[in-house]
């Protein structure tokens, strides 16, 4: 659209321009820049005036009142030793040193939080313009926590909430309404606070668990926090690095997601997880943490693995941990102990546990070419544990476990052995105590170095008057080259060794137990304790070709003969483990040698009579063996 010449001559002029228009334009301009200056000096003498106030002001001045409030907020006693309160570039600074928060005088005397200094950066135009509390960074410096727990299981911190206040008049809709009418006005009440980082150098955590069953005293001395958009309302992430026992570096990293809930007074956490390399610990350390581990007879010299506990999800409150669930896994564990010949590899671990029971899921162990497996079940962590288990083991070699280089017999084989068991208490002393178990085992490609059993039995029954040098010139005479080979060795082959145990009262108790080679075959029963005091009766079979070789050579050996051409001889083993010594039953040996011998002796002067024998036997008041 275009103007009509007369218009558009008016507003220029007819030269194009309007003198009265310019002038307006340019006394507007004028006033707006006038304006515009004035608004500058007013911020910047407001800017100048907050900051000569932030200098001068005296915030050390109302330290009483506010830790008075902050008391009462937590219920418990607080002090600041000194306060900084300073304006910069990036913000109000507030700078806090010496803070200290007792602790409730039923847990202890002594405080429950001790931090050296604390920073925090303050957003100042956001709180004055939007009425937003955004803190860019805040950072602590060497804190110290103590946490407690009492035999009942009541923590320290969760006293750590201001009494319930009175209220005249309860909102329509029960307990639920209630909550959430709080839950409003605490959210009208709180302006809106967002912090951009949080980090906690140096941190120490102290636990101490009074309960009587495993008493803990846990110190962590380097805790490292890192916490990114922190938020009273939403979800946050966190990161916490800590040497826990370490050697030289932090061994222990927890990463997860937490959610407040200021109306409960409660923290929600969920995709916790905790990793850890096993091979940075320091184990001495870790025995130190409670006396029952430092009494436990067996500790490792060595762990390696690396272990991931995950947490679902986790809510603390006021009442506790609820929600709590562990899954623990180990990979590639490894364990060296001073008691065992070679250490236990290629560990696998699955675990789930609520720090009140324990379930195992699956422990497997390699022990060379051999395998271990248990699974069990522990209740009542937090107070009397009692706990169950399987124990499977497949082709274990003895000679893979254990060192027998000073023993006087070195037993070699492959190990076979079912037993479950089960207990009470993880004091050492109540846990042996109230040990039972039951179980059965075998022994395949079995063999015992440096010992002649059959030698060994033979050579106890010089007992009887000349039978030894008899015996001595029957094993090294006319005897068969097979027995002979067998009996020129000081190593016994096994072809079976297997039994049943069950262990109660600190005894082991073991029946059916049989052991046998080529020339003879054993059978035992009797008792072991824990001290390794033995006590077991013995049953030993010769061979039928070596039983008839002996007793041709040593008559009165026929006496000895049971209903299958076999010399049985009964016997004992006992004494306290290695120092044990076998004794063959002198009296049932000296009996039945004189009955053959004197049945003998009179079938020559009155004739072959089968009757002489059974005549002597019950006169002697031998048995019918």
């Amino acid at each position: 659209m275009q103007l009509p010449a007369k218009q558009l001559a008016w507003v220029t002029g007819p030269s194009g321009s309007n003198p009265d228009l310019s002038a307006s334009l340019f006394k507007t301009m004028k006033v707006l820049k006038n304006i515009l200056i004035g608004l500058l000096v007013l911020v910047l003498l407001a800017v100048a005036g907050l900051f000569i106030f932030l200098k001068t002001f005296n915030i050390n001045a109302y330290l009483p009142q506010i830790t008075r409030q902050i008391g009462q907020i937590i219920n418990r006693k607080v002090t600041i030793g000194h306060a900084d309160l300073d304006l910069g570039l990036d913000g109000v600074s507030l700078d806090l040193k010496n803070i200290t928060v007792s602790d409730d005088p039923q847990f202890s005397r002594n405080n429950f939080l001790e931090l050296q200094e604390a920073q925090a950066r303050l957003d100042v135009m956001a709180a004055l313009l939007k009425r937003q509390i955004n803190v860019t960074k805040i950072v602590l410096a060497s804190p110290r926590i103590s946490v407690i727990r009492l035999p009942d299981g009541r923590l320290n911190v969760q006293t750590m909430a201001p009494a319930a206040p009175a209220q005249e008049a309860k909102p329509a809709g029960g307990a639920k309404a209630a909550a959430s009418h709080v839950a409003s006005d605490q959210a009208m009440a709180l302006p809106a606070v967002t912090i951009g980082s949080i980090a906690v150098s140096h941190a120490q955590l102290v636990f101490e668990d009074q309960n009587p069953q495993m008493p803990l005293s846990i110190v962590i001395p380097d805790v490292e926090i890192a916490v990114n958009h922190f938020s009273l309302s939403a979800p946050f992430t966190f990161i916490v690095s800590a040497n826990a026992w370490g050697r030289k570096q932090n061994n222990i990293s927890v990463s997860g997601q937490c959610h407040l809930d200021l109306a409960a007074s409660a923290a929600e956490m969920s995709g916790l997880q905790i990793k850890s390399d096993l091979s940075q610990w320091d184990w001495n350390k870790v025995r130190e943490i409670s006396p029952v581990l430092g009494k436990l007879p067996v500790w490792p010299q060595e762990i390696r693995g690396d272990v991931t506990v995950d947490i679902p999800k986790l809510n603390a409150s006021p009442k506790g941990l609820q929600g709590l669930s562990l899954q623990i896994s180990l990979n590639e564990g490894y364990v060296k102990l001073k008691e065992l010949l070679n250490p236990l590899e290629h560990i696998t671990l699955r675990a789930e546990s609520d720090l009140n029971d324990l379930s195992v899921k699956q422990l497997q162990v390699q022990v060379k070419q051999g395998t271990i497996n248990l699974k069990g079940d522990v209740h009542g962590l937090m107070s009397t544990p009692t706990y169950t288990f399987q124990l499977d083991t497949k082709s274990v070699k003895v000679q893979d476990l254990i060192d027998q280089s000073k023993a006087p017999a070195v037993v070699e084989g492959e190990v076979d052995a079912q037993f479950t068991g089960s207990g009470e208490s993880f004091d050492p002393q109540a846990m042996l105590q109230n040990f039972k178990g039951d179980g059965q085992f075998s022994l395949n490609n079995g063999k015992i170095e440096k010992l002649n059993i059959l030698k060994t039995i033979l050579g106890k029954l010089d007992f009887i008057p000349g039978l030894g040098d008899i015996l001595q010139n029957a094993l090294e005479g006319a005897m068969p080259s097979n027995i002979k080979d067998e009996l020129d060795t000081d190593t016994t082959v096994l072809d079976k060794a297997e039994g049943k145990v069950k262990i109660a009262n600190k005894v082991i108790t073991v029946s059916e137990g049989q052991v046998s080679s080529k020339l003879f075959a054993i059978e035992m029963q009797g008792t072991v304790d824990f001290d390794l005091n033995t006590s077991m009766d013995i049953k030993t079979y010769l061979g039928q070709d070596i039983s008839a070789a002996l007793t041709h050579a040593a008559p009165p050996l026929q006496g000895l003969l049971d209903d299958q051409g076999r010399i049985y001889i009964p016997g004992k083993v006992s004494g306290k483990v290695p120092s044990v010594k076998y004794l063959p039953q002198a009296g049932y040996v000296t009996k039945k040698a004189a009955i053959a011998e004197g049945a003998q002796q009179l079938q020559k002067v009155i004739g072959n009579n089968p009757a002489i024998g059974n005549l002597l036997n019950s006169f002697l008041g031998g048995s019918s063996q």
